[in-house]
């Protein structure tokens, strides 16, 4: 028998597949209380937490089909993450994909997954930091860029809402140029 407090907590992990059992709990019938046996069953549960963020994390359980539960761990393996870091960054890029559909991620410099606008190889910082170089003049940006108007729309919608994200991305990509800079400034006075 397996006990329904051994199917994981929230500091533990949780099993998943098809688990029965029973225990005895107490019953009242006619004012005497009596003791009675319940089965129960758990079936492809699986409990996903995510990572720690700077907001924090809350732990929710989600029943997955044993097919989508197989995929994530296989893609976990294959990236390395682990299931709840996969899990939560896959359930947050959906989420934003489904609110931004003009917008999809990649991954960046040092692994990172930044926005982009799609359809091009521009990052939503990129446009952002093209857009305040224009005053907020969407049509120019849309033109220096080559792009619709609507991407450049795009581009500004996701970052009204996710600010601190896309702002990060600028801070990340601004100190990877000065890092590449410098070393190439090295090489320089090397071979001089």
């Amino acid at each position: 028998m397996v006990e329904p407090s051994s199917l994981g907590t929230a500091s533990e992990p949780s099993l998943a597949g098809s688990f029965e059992g029973t225990d005895v709990v107490p019953a009242r019938r006619h004012g005497t209380q009596l003791l009675r046996t319940r089965s129960w069953s758990v079936t492809s549960c699986d409990s996903i937490g995510h990572m720690a963020t700077s907001e924090g994390s809350t732990q929710r359980s989600f029943r997955l089909s044993r097919r989508t539960l197989e995929q994530l761990d296989a893609m976990a393996r294959a990236t390395g993450e682990s299931r709840n870091a996969l899990a939560e960054r896959l359930l947050s890029e959906a989420i934003k994909i489904a609110t931004h559909p003009l917008i999809r991620f990649q991954p960046g410099a040092l692994g990172r997954r930044r926005a982009l606008v799609v359809g091009t190889r521009l990052y939503v910082y990129q446009v952002i930091s093209t857009l305040r170089g224009n005053d907020g003049d969407l049509d120019q940006t849309a033109e220096d860029f080559g792009l619709a108007p609507q991407l450049v729309s795009a581009a500004l919608a996701y970052y009204a809402d996710y600010t601190d994200e896309v702002d990060e991305d600028a801070a990340v990509a601004a100190q990877l140029e000065r890092e590449e800079r410098e070393r190439w400034e090295r090489q320089q006075q090397a071979i001089a």
